[in-house]
């Protein structure tokens, strides 16, 4: 059987790193929370201290952030230093 981890859409690093932390079954509170971070939906959890709450919240970005990174750093290492946006400080 597998678990709640390797059924949902996460990084295979992020796995392997919540399996070597002990971590292989999800509180609650990431039970509901992360299937509906990855969808994209904004979610409002509310439990005691200790429950997992801030778990919940980091994993489901990851696999977003990895890809906007490397899209990002493609982008930018293919323009000059003097061609980069910059903000004004007026």
């Amino acid at each position: 059987m597998s678990t709640f981890f390797e059924q949902i859409n996460i990084l295979p690093k992020v796995r392997e790193n919540l399996q070597k932390m002990g971590i292989k079954t999800p509180m609650p509170v990431q039970q509901q929370a992360i299937p509906a971070l990855l969808k994209g939906r904004d979610v409002l959890a509310r439990a005691q201290t200790g429950t997992g709450k801030t778990l919940a919240f980091l994993i489901p970005p990851w696999p977003r952030r990895s890809t906007r990174l490397k899209s990002t750093c493609r982008h930018w290492s293919s323009r000059r230093p003097g061609n980069w946006p910059s903000r004004s400080t007026k």
